[in-house]
This record gives structure tokens, sequence and C-alpha cells, in this order.
């Protein structure tokens, strides 16, 4: 059973179900549950940008306002996150669904492609309903290709942007700035501890 999960917003209070591409992806869905009656798409927003049509429809669940512990639950259960905003600036969203094991269908913006290892690491296709489907497809068609494909999630995210590899980052831009600081400072200074 493939469990997708469409979801507003990380921690913060963002609401935006239409920029979200909420009803992208609901067309998408439909299409596709057409083909794979056994999917299943649980919604999360509250509709802060606008209200979206919500069809009846046996595969589709609206969830609502959610706490962080409940989305987390979900995402650790869900096999996709269907996100794939018409724009994102940055997409924390992304990073905590590939943490869980989540692939994440994203925002196609530089930065997520970015994020996503350029597709290796989750699927940036962006808000079109065509090219949602298609991306998904594949999955629906060879779901053994899914678990291999959230591993290389988790281990992408695990090893590009978990706090103790961001930390090590950090300290080398900072050591590098003061190295080239003392490279380039008044011959007096260079000596000098910072």
């Amino acid at each position: 059973r493939l469990r997708a999960h469409h979801r507003r917003c990380g921690e913060r209070a963002c609401r935006e179900a239409r920029r979200k591409a909420l009803p992208e992806v609901l067309t998408a869905f439909q299409e596709l549950y057409a083909r794979f009656p056994h999917l299943h798409l649980k919604v999360i927003t509250n509709f802060a940008d606008g209200t979206v049509d919500m069809p009846e429809h046996p595969g589709i669940e609206l969830l609502g306002e959610t706490s962080r512990d409940e989305v987390q639950r979900l995402l650790q259960q869900s096999h996709m996150l269907l996100v794939p905003s018409h724009f994102e600036s940055y997409g924390w969203i992304y990073l905590e669904a590939m943490a869980a094991g989540c692939i994440p269908v994203a925002a196609s913006g530089a930065t997520q492609k970015e994020m996503l290892a350029d597709g290796r690491a989750g699927l940036p296709v962006g808000a079109d309903a065509a090219h949602l489907r298609h991306a998904i497809l594949p999955y629906l068609l060879h779901p053994e290709t899914l678990l291999p494909f959230a591993m290389e999630a988790v281990n992408h995210c695990k090893g590009e942007y978990f706090p103790d590899v961001i930390a090590r980052r950090f300290q080398q831009i900072g050591e590098e700035a003061v190295s080239a600081f003392r490279a380039s400072a008044n011959p007096a200074l260079r000596s000098k501890a910072l």
C-alpha cells in the first residue's frame, strides 16, 4: 500500500495549501488512483491562503491542523511527501521527510534540486499535475524501488544536513576565514592570536 502525504508546512505557521500545490496534488492523485486504487493521500492544512475544493474521494483524507509529533509519525509511515510547491524558499519539510525515510516530491527550484541531490534523494518536479503524475508513476509500477530510494534520501540527509555535519562545515568556514584574514593582514597582526 503506497501512502502519500501532502503537508503545507514545517513546524512554523505557514498554511499555504495553494502555494504548496494542493490542487495539483489532488488532480495527480485522483488520476493515479484510477489506475492504482490502493493509494491513500492524507492532507494536512487549514486552507489559510484560500479554500481548495476537496473531492469526496475514498483515497483522500483531510486531517486539518496536526501536531508536530503526529506529522513526524505520518512521515515515518508514508512512502512519499507530496509538496511540489509553486515557490519554496528552502523547504525544511523536505529534510524532515528524508530523515524519516519518506521520499519528498518537491518544488523544482535550484535550492530543492540541490537539497534532493538532483533527484537522487527525492523528486524535484514542481507544481504541475502531469509532471507530478509522471514522476510518481515509475514507483507505482515498480514498488520494489521505493525502499532503495528512501534509503538514499535518509543517507543523503544524514551525510549533508544533520547537525554535526553542518557544525563541522561552519567550523571549517570559520577557520578558513581566519586563515585568509591572517594571510592578508598587517604582518604585526599575523602573529597575534584571535
